[in-house]
């Protein structure tokens, strides 16, 4: 969401994807919205260009910057280096994964 003020909602949709969009998804999202807050809302969406920051962009340049982080720290550590200097080793592109799992 961009902006809302009082019952205003304004959100915005990357062009790639108006074609999802349309007066009576304004609508639909208005009464959902409307429904769950027991209030009348009125809902104005704006089809944009520029690159939108969601939760889920954020969390894919976390996850991201851990791995960056990791391969660092493995690349830091004189023991980890030891080992790829006595086994002529390298690290293999990609090859350092997240042990985490998105639920």
């Amino acid at each position: 969401m961009l902006t809302r003020l009082d019952n205003h909602w304004h959100f915005a949709l990357h062009q790639e994807h108006s074609a999802l969009h349309d007066k009576q998804q304004e609508t639909l999202l208005a009464d959902a919205l409307g429904q769950h807050f027991n209030t009348k809302i009125v809902v104005s969406i704006e089809i944009v260009t520029e690159t939108i920051a969601t939760p889920e962009k954020a969390q894919h340049q976390k996850a991201s910057a851990a791995l960056v982080n990791a391969h660092e720290t493995l690349q830091q550590n004189p023991h980890f280096r030891q080992i790829l200097e006595q086994f002529h080793a390298t690290i293999v592109p990609g090859s350092i994964v997240s042990l985490e799992h998105d639920n």
